[in-house]
């Protein structure tokens, strides 16, 4: 009797009530597959060895896998990422192990951008500020508040890869000045969505709003500190859905506090899911809107679209395929087709 393909799941969210199954019913009701879930409840403890030990397949929703996650794990050909980020997989272990990862960000390319845009109306317009205004003061004193329009401004974009290029096709609806700073964007993507190339010191000094949408890598990490945040404009806005180690959470908080900027969204922080003591969590303003990463990763229909891509790379490793958006081609003895590669960007 041939061996089913075991395939588990760090992380079991679905919600039947709502219709929600992860986007993984492909696999669910293959017979060949059997799908186990590790847990129902959040954590963010590495995965024990024992997990991985005789599985085909893994599916990482949050928790980190690293050397000691795939000491026993003889039977790993792959390991999906539920979303665009795959920095909490140790690559180099599974490089080594001839282990491929993949990630799967085309369903976060809508749902971030989307989010994004809510972050700045509500920042331009001032939405916790007139919240708050209200219960106090009622309609009293209001016309002291004044406000912005999108219309015409300068947003900077870091990063121009799914995320970025999408997010700058929708803010063509508001007329917007989009600069991009991005050494690997293509020129016919970037004309398409009617942006431009900029260097980091550029885009910062001009943009009214500026959105930072990188993965996080040896090389972005730290990119948005105190010296960077002096060069934005006294009445700008930073909005990041990426990573927290991309920008210095207390540099941040820093220039809030001081009113060099003015205002930020942030939806991820270094340390994440402790922000307990996290200075920008800390920090109550009226100019800051905090969020606990849910840029894309609390959406269901961004979450379905991303379980959707990997049950197909699943099916793919179950039929002797490879499987799709492969961020680590290295791990594999044969060459990996173009094809199958991530549309993500990936630091040698």
């Amino acid at each position: 009797m041939k061996q089913k393909m075991v395939l588990t799941v760090d992380l079991d969210s679905r919600e039947p009530a709502l219709g929600y199954d992860m986007g993984l019913s492909a696999v669910l009701e293959d017979p060949d597959i059997e799908v186990r879930f590790y847990k129902k409840e959040r954590d963010s403890n590495p995965i024990p060895p024992d997990v991985l030990k005789d599985v085909d397949a893994f599916i990482s929703v949050e928790r980190p896998v690293n050397a000691d996650s795939l000491r026993d794990a003889s039977r790993l050909k792959w390991i999906g990422r539920f979303g665009a980020g795959f920095d909490n997989v140790d690559l180099a272990a599974c490089t080594e192990k001839g282990i491929l990862v993949s990630n799967s960000p085309q369903g976060v390319w809508r749902s971030v951008p989307e989010i994004v845009v809510g972050y700045m109306l509500a920042l331009a317009n001032k939405f916790k500020t007139f919240d708050n205004h209200i219960r106090k003061n009622g309609f009293s004193g209001k016309n002291v508040i004044m406000i912005r329009c999108l219309h015409g401004k300068t947003v900077g974009i870091l990063g121009f890869g799914g995320i970025g290029s999408a997010l700058a096709s929708i803010l063509k609806a508001f007329s917007m000045n989009v600069l991009v700073c991005d050494p690997y964007a293509d020129e016919k993507k970037l004309a398409a969505a009617g942006a431009k190339k900029a260097d980091l010191e550029t885009l910062l000094k001009t943009s009214d709003f500026v959105s930072i949408n990188v993965p996080l890598t040896k090389s972005t990490r730290g990119m948005i500190g105190e010296k960077e945040l002096a060069m934005m404009k006294p009445s700008a806005f930073l909005i990041n859905t990426a990573r927290g180690y991309v920008c210095d959470d207390e540099a941040l908080a820093a220039a809030l506090r001081g009113g060099k900027i003015a205002g930020a969204a942030v939806d991820v922080f270094a340390g994440e899911p402790d922000v307990v003591n996290n200075p920008l969590v800390r920090l109550e303003s009226e100019n800051l809107i905090v969020t606990p990463h849910v840029a894309g990763a609390n959406n269901m229909d961004a979450m379905t679209m991303v379980g959707e891509k990997l049950a197909e790379c699943a099916l793919r490793i179950k039929n002797g395929l490879f499987p799709i958006n492969i961020v680590n081609p290295q791990a594999s003895k044969e060459a990996v087709p173009e094809e199958c590669l991530t549309p993500s960007f990936v630091a040698k």
